[in-house]
């Protein structure tokens, strides 16, 4: 999903299963990418890339899967609109793993499960490595690892954020809320629930 000049979404179980006596868990990340500054007056909109359309292999007891972006000498089918990637990375076997040629820009190593071992450190699940240099970032990952790899290109304007609204100049955010605070944005069909901004 871009969001674009603005957009209201909208997470529910679907009725039946809410209904259901088994127990239902979803277990996922969201991750939201800054717009380039071409891209933020831009109208919002969604796009779907089937699992099987994603960039999936294996290299020595490690699979890796590219959800968005470049990276490993793959490309994701999923729109990017600046120098990012995201991907999986789940292993069977304790390896080391180096991103040296293989990503452009700023890395995150997100443990989701497991164990890795970066620069002397043993780093535990729920925890997130971070490194400015993609080509200096070399870790052993622990058998039945798995993580989230993201990062690319940092933008060289800054980016402002307040609450749910990111923009590149306070202006925009402004105008955001207060059209937020309005309910001046127009709801998701079928759905009139209402969060306020907070301390309103």
């Amino acid at each position: 999903m871009n969001a674009g000049s603005g957009v209201v979404h909208t997470e529910r179980t679907p009725e039946d299963i809410r209904r259901s006596n088994h127990i239902h868990t979803v277990h996922g990340f969201q991750i939201w990418v800054a717009n380039a500054l071409e891209k933020e007056g831009d109208p919002a909109f969604f796009h779907h890339s089937p699992k099987t359309a994603l960039p999936s292999w294996e290299e020595d007891h490690v699979s890796y899967r590219l959800i968005a972006g470049k990276a490993f000498g793959e490309t994701s089918p999923v729109p990017v609109h600046s120098e990012c990637f995201m991907m999986e990375i789940k292993s069977r076997k304790a390896k080391r793993i180096s991103t040296k040629g293989k990503l452009n820009g700023e890395i995150g190593w997100c443990l989701v499960k497991g164990s890795v071992k970066a620069c002397g450190e043993e780093i535990s699940a729920g925890n997130l490595l971070y490194s400015k240099q993609a080509d200096h970032c070399e870790i052993e990952i622990s058998e039945g690892a798995h993580l989230l790899l993201f990062g690319g290109k940092a933008f060289e304007d800054e980016r402002k954020i307040d609450w749910n609204f990111v923009a590149s100049n306070e202006a925009l955010i402004r105008n955001a809320k207060e059209r937020w605070k309005n309910r001046e944005m127009p709801l998701v069909s079928g759905d009139d629930s209402y969060v306020p901004y907070p301390g309103t």
